[in-house]
C-alpha cells in the first residue's frame, strides 16, 4: 500500500520538477568558426555592437596582451562585454543572480589548431541557471541579437 501511495502521489510531482529533455540538451555555450583572424573577427563584432544604438560596450579584455604583461604566452583571445539595460534589467529583477551572467559577453579566440572561434552564452540557459520564468520572448530576442552580432565576425 505504501508503495502505491508513493507512486500515485510523489512520483508525478517529482517528474514535474525534472527539466525537460529539450532543456537538458540545450547547449549553454554557442560557438561559431570564423575564416578571419581573431583581431579581424573581433573588430567586426565590435563594429556591429557600436552601430546598434540600443547596445553599450562596458568592457574589453585582451587576454593575450594581459598574459604577455605577466610574461606568459597564450594564443589570441579577446572578450567584449556589452548589453542593453532594457533587456537585461528585467531578467536581473526576476532573479538577482542573473547579474553574474549579464551583461552579455562574446569571446573571440584562437584554438590549438589555429582556428578562430566565436563563443557566447545561450540566453535561454539563463532561465535554467537562474530559475527565471515568464521571460521567453525577451530571451529569444537576446538570442537572435547575439546570433546576429556573432555572425558579423564569421567572414568578411
Amino acid at each position: 500500500m505504501q508503495r502505491s501511495l508513493f507512486l500515485l502521489f510523489f512520483l508525478p510531482v517529482a517528474l514535474l520538477l525534472l527539466p525537460s529533455c529539450a532543456e537538458l540538451e540545450m547547449p549553454p555555450l554557442n560557438q561559431r568558426s570564423s575564416t578571419l583572424s581573431v583581431d579581424q573577427a573581433y573588430s567586426q563584432i565590435k563594429s556591429a555592437i557600436e552601430s546598434n544604438p540600443k547596445l553599450s560596450i562596458m568592457a574589453e579584455v585582451n587576454h593575450q596582451a594581459n598574459a604577455a604583461g605577466a610574461g606568459l604566452d597564450m594564443p589570441p583571445s579577446r572578450l567584449i562585454v556589452f548589453g542593453n539595460p532594457n533587456m537585461g534589467t528585467p531578467l536581473m529583477k526576476a532573479s538577482p543572480t542573473t547579474a553574474i551572467d549579464l551583461p552579455q559577453k562574446i569571446l573571440v579566440y584562437q584554438n590549438e589548431q589555429g582556428q578562430t572561434l566565436i563563443a557566447y552564452n545561450e540566453p535561454a540557459h539563463l532561465a535554467l541557471r537562474h530559475g527565471i520564468s515568464g521571460q521567453a520572448d525577451r530571451l529569444q530576442k537576446m538570442s537572435a541579437a547575439l546570433d546576429g552580432i556573432a555572425e558579423e565576425g564569421v567572414e568578411e
